[in-house]
């Protein structure tokens, strides 16, 4: 049970540290943030649109950049600065914590189901597809 929970310990500091270093070093507007912030924008606006995705988790990230002060009205074109009216950095630590917490959930969910070897290879992956998203954007 102690190797469970140190490797527990290491592997979400790990996705913390991967997830929070550098976060706000470039200031241009990627693939998520494109998404995410147009879909906010949309939810703000009142304004209709497609999303064949269930609501709930895109209004809690909406609730939470209102939280930050953004208010809409950035059109978050790829690859281009964000303006300084959005608070891109504090929307990037809320994706990085969330993206954090679900690595005690997938352990949990493994150690459950009596695969905690699986545990590991779920959540390495899970950075292995972190660390590609960072280099396509060099």
């Amino acid at each position: 049970m102690h190797h469970s929970r140190v490797l527990l310990g290491a592997l979400t500091g790990l996705a913390l540290y991967l997830r929070a270093h550098s976060i706000g070093a470039d200031p241009r507007v990627v693939f998520d943030e494109v998404h995410l912030g147009n879909l906010a924008n949309n939810y703000m606006a009142s304004q209709f649109h497609l999303n064949p995705h269930p609501p709930l988790g895109k209004l809690l990230i909406t609730l939470l950049f209102r939280a930050f002060g953004y208010t809409g009205g950035s059109s978050f074109d790829s690859g281009e600065p964000h303006p300084d009216f959005v608070p891109y950095v504090q929307m990037r630590r809320v994706q990085a914590v969330l993206g954090t917490l679900l690595v005690p959930v997938v352990f949990a969910a493994c150690r459950a189901l009596r695969l905690p070897e699986m545990a590991g290879i779920y959540i390495l992956a899970d950075l292995v597809d972190l660390t590609i998203k960072s280099q396509r954007q060099t």
